[in-house]
């Protein structure tokens, strides 16, 4: 018999390795295991379990699940984990609280509602790579985590594609152990008292099935292999399966995003009697309707554009700016479109407005925030907000960028879309509900 001190270099076929730390009177496990709290202790307990040619045994008064990392920052005792853990299911996977902060005010909101009800949750639980958005600790052994909880919230899109990986990244967490319950966030928003209510039941269900697992792990039985609790690997009952939800969720309605590429006027203007500026506005308001007719609702300064360049000017001087600002209110004056207060133009039959993508081979200037209509933005707003269920201000403004095709989202394309958000929200087109924006009522 030899302790951790001293049993560098020794090889042999089966290591008996007895745990001399354990609970108190069965109960209390505290986190002091001697060596492996010292700097180094890890690699202390690696020469240990590698000295075994064909199996080691493992002789303990607890699992890996009572280990409580949050008592220790000792990498040993991580390590210790890491392994019993493996002993007793043969995974090396370990879930790790990561510190990041909430991925949306929805999972925060949820989040409190369970901590009402004394569930010990932590955020964005790393396992496998992913993250899951919260994970209720066992109470009985916080080591470990009864149930993951899934929260399809503020970044969540209804995409075909985005619920497809979920379901492979869901699959892979169940394949490691996990439970998962998902919250749609459609059903949290309408009835957040039946969402938590079903969460609840989730939680004490995991948590019975739990405590079965736990009573079978610990009845008596043949020692032919590697074992925890004086138990051996070939007597440790899998994990039960996962139930499947009382029903399916129902499937969100597709809302189909408003939008279409945008279309660059080319207007005809025939033969020039005429410098652009001594044009006069009668024949400059017609060739304004063409830009208008194709790019309703257009600034007047994008109008101005194409008209020069039709013309073959290379720029617009002050005296082209003020003639073609005259032409197009001789041209509103005889209704051949209409002109607002911010100089952009529409169609006179101009209702509905689609989100036109400024992506492709389209003018730089279009992709300016302010050639951009309110009603445009506006419109990408909503969509943003119908989609969600409920979504923070910041994720709409980006999700309305997205929309029209932006690469990136610089500070002036944010600040004017969030101005127009803060319009829409005195308005009443959209409305805030504590940290989150729904339409109306809560209608989808």
């Amino acid at each position: 018999m030899k302790n951790l001190e001293n049993v560098q270099g020794d090889e042999r076929d089966v290591i008996l390795i007895s745990i001399g730390y354990g609970k108190i009177d069965g109960a209390y496990l505290p986190m002091n295991f001697g060596p492996l709290n010292r700097e180094g202790g890890e690699r202390r307990l690696n020469v240990l379990i590698t000295r075994a040619r064909r199996r080691c045994v493992v002789y303990c008064n607890f699992v890996g699940a009572d280990l409580d990392l949050r008592r220790s920052k000792a990498r040993g005792v991580g390590a210790l984990k890491t392994f019993l853990e493996y002993a007793e299911t043969g995974n090396l996977d370990i879930p790790r609280v990561t510190g990041r902060e909430a991925d949306s005010p929805f999972e925060e909101a949820v989040a409190a509602r369970l901590r009402t009800l004394d569930f010990d949750v932590d955020h964005q639980v790393g396992s496998a790579g992913f993250f899951i958005d919260l994970a209720v600790r066992d109470p009985s052994r916080p080591g470990r985590y009864v149930l993951g909880i899934e929260c399809d919230g503020a970044t969540y899109h209804s995409a075909r594609s985005a619920r497809d990986r979920d379901r492979l990244r869901q699959q892979v967490l169940e394949g490691l152990g996990w439970k998962i319950h998902r919250i749609w966030s459609t059903d949290w928003f309408r009835n957040p008292d039946v969402e938590l209510g079903k969460v609840e039941v989730a939680v004490r269900m995991a948590e019975v099935a739990a405590a079965r697992r736990a009573a079978a792990d610990t009845a008596p039985g043949p020692v032919p292999g590697a074992v925890t609790t004086a138990k051996p690997l070939d007597a440790v009952k899998p994990l039960d399966a996962v139930k499947p939800l009382e029903r399916e969720p129902e499937p969100e309605v597709e809302v189909a995003p408003p939008t279409c590429p945008y279309r660059v006027a080319q207007p005809r203007l025939g033969r020039l009697w005429a410098p652009l500026h001594e044009t006069p506005p009668g024949t400059l308001a017609k060739w304004i309707a063409q830009v208008v007719e194709v790019e309703s609702p257009v600034h007047l300064d994008e109008v101005t554009l194409r008209i020069r360049t039709a013309a073959g000017v290379g720029r617009s001087g002050s005296r082209i700016r003020a003639q073609m600002g005259l032409g197009a209110r001789v041209g509103a004056n005889q209704r051949l479109y209409r002109i607002d207060a911010r100089n952009f133009l529409w169609r006179l039959d101009h209702e509905a407005v689609e989100v036109r993508r400024r992506d492709g081979d389209i003018p730089p200037s279009l992709r300016k925030p302010d050639t951009i209509a309110p009603e445009e933005v506006g419109a990408a707003l909503v969509h943003a907000v119908q989609v969600s269920y409920g979504i923070a201000p910041g994720d709409a403004v980006q999700e309305a960028v997205r929309l029209f095709g932006f690469k990136r989202a610089g500070r002036n394309i944010v600040e004017r879309f969030r101005r127009v958000l803060d319009g829409l929200v005195r308005d009443g087109a959209v409305v805030r509900e504590r940290e989150l924006l729904q339409l109306p009522g809560g209608s989808g």
